[in-house]
């Protein structure tokens, strides 16, 4: 009996602790979620990057940087650039060996085949070598609008002067299985300079220059003529998307732990990086999920998707 009595003042007590004074009853009220990442999407638009290896004492490789500006122009927002400079003033020095090899172009370019096929050399997704930037027009679009296993989202807002916080959102929308790695690059847009000669761009498809047989094809398709009309060295050229830092491991990412790779699941990782030598109105953050492989030739590298933001800006999923 006792029992039956203090439950029901237990009962009674409850009641009255949730009723307003009005009389009407306290219903419980709704988590609010703070977390602007959650949750996480179940599907993420696939985005295509593109890694060229330049240099501005390569007369070849204005080629690249016309077909740059002509595939933003047809896939706005939809395809990602990154050229990574060898041996000129533009050189990461992260990848740089003492024998001064350039780990990127040793190590995943030029080891897709067994020839050393020269600059400008990159590739789409790092699954295959392509030696004349005019393919990514034939490439990318078969490479837009697939199935993408996993997407980022990118909060590189947090700035503290020219010390940048960086976090990297990796979301996964099937359970991944393999060596996946999570690749995190610092990249600066229009990088030129009209007083220092080693931003001096070569152009071979001058109209001046010693080789006027470059001025009209390479590989079997027509120069851009806009560099016809350019000297042999263009003063003062616009370098785009050069590769300034790698934020993660290098050359190749930090593996993503398995654990993580479930649908539905996020991994989170934060990085911080100076920007003082550069122009930080005009640096990006791009990070990349890699399938890592050692074959190169049976293109076991694949980049599963890819986002860019702005310093300074937020990136959410998309």
């Amino acid at each position: 009996m006792k029992k039956i009595i203090y439950l029901l003042v237990f009962i009674a007590f409850t009641v009255i602790s949730c009723t307003k004074k009005d009389g009407t009853a306290e219903l419980p009220q709704p988590e609010i979620n703070t977390d602007p990442f959650k949750p996480v999407p179940d599907h993420f638009t696939k985005k295509v990057l593109i890694e060229e290896l330049t240099a501005s004492w390569c007369g070849y490789c204005p080629r690249g940087n016309h077909y740059s500006h002509k595939i933003d122009s047809l896939y706005s927002g939809k395809v990602i650039g990154v050229s990574i400079h060898v041996s000129d003033a533009m050189e990461v020095m992260q990848l740089v060996t003492p024998s001064g090899n350039n780990l990127l172009d040793s190590g995943l370019f030029h080891n897709f085949d067994t020839t050393d096929t020269g600059y400008p050399n990159s590739s789409v997704n790092r699954e295959a070598p392509l030696n004349d930037p005019s393919d990514w027009l034939f490439i990318v679009p078969s490479q837009i609008g697939n199935y993408a296993k996993c997407g980022l989202a990118i909060d590189a807002s947090s700035l503290n002067g020219n010390a940048l916080t960086v976090t990297v959102h990796t979301g996964f929308a099937q359970t991944m299985n393999s060596d996946y790695r999570l690749n995190v690059f610092l990249v600066e847009a229009d990088v030129h300079s009209s007083v220092n000669v080693s931003y001096d761009q070569h152009n071979y498809y001058s109209s001046t220059g010693s080789n006027p047989s470059h001025n009209y094809f390479y590989y079997g398709n027509p120069t851009p003529v806009n560099y016809f009309d350019l000297p042999p060295s263009i003063n003062d050229f616009h370098h785009d998307n050069v590769l300034r830092q790698l934020l993660t491991s290098v050359p190749f990412g930090d593996q993503i732990p398995p654990s993580a790779m479930i649908k539905k699941n996020e991994y989170v990782k934060t990085f911080t990086v100076d920007l003082t030598p550069y122009n930080r109105s005009n640096c990006y953050i791009v990070a990349f999920v890699d399938k890592y492989g050692t074959d190169f030739l049976n293109n076991e590298h694949q980049v599963q998707n890819v986002q860019r933001v702005k310093v300074g800006q937020i990136k959410f999923w998309d």
